[in-house]
């Protein structure tokens, strides 16, 4: 029931304000690509990398952890 989900996660938890989350923008997706190419990283350290940052795809991602990601990867791209 619901009374039992006010319980376990908190009233004040539940009834929050939505807030979108901005997801990576074309520019992001595209920078992201460009840099697993020419680093040479693997799929399988791709996916590993995404999963830290709760994604599948690049397309998962949010714009901050796509930026974070980028900007760990441009200085070693440089």
């Amino acid at each position: 029931s619901y009374e039992h989900f006010e319980k376990m996660f908190g009233k004040k938890y539940l009834n929050r304000k939505a807030e979108p989350v901005a997801m990576a923008s074309e520019e992001q997706k595209g920078r992201l690509n460009e840099l697993l190419s020419k680093l040479n990283v693997s799929a399988d350290k791709i996916a590993r990398s995404l999963a830290k940052y709760s994604a599948e795809t690049i397309d998962d991602l949010t714009a901050e952890n796509a930026q974070i990601i980028i900007n760990k990867m441009e200085p070693a791209a440089a």
